[in-house]
């Protein structure tokens, strides 16, 4: 999970990913993370370098979100 943290948060560094944390759920724990991605980057090359995909540790799902407001920081 150490080196699943290091590449996300090398994404949020690199701009790709907007936020990304845990979610506590009752039924099980997972993870939330926002990508901003150009159109032309493909979100599956780039999660199946995460450590936690590689390792087989865990999987990901991915929705297109057609808009997000955000405040101005």
């Amino acid at each position: 999970m150490k080196q699943h943290g290091v590449f996300l948060n090398n994404l949020v560094a690199q701009g790709k990913i907007v936020a990304h944390g845990p979610v506590i759920d009752p039924t099980g724990g997972f993870g939330l993370s926002l990508y901003q991605l150009a159109d032309d980057e493909d979100i599956e090359s780039i999660v199946s370098q995460d450590p936690l995909v590689q390792n087989g540790a865990g999987h990901m799902e991915h929705y297109v979100m057609l808009h997000l407001t955000t405040p101005a920081l």
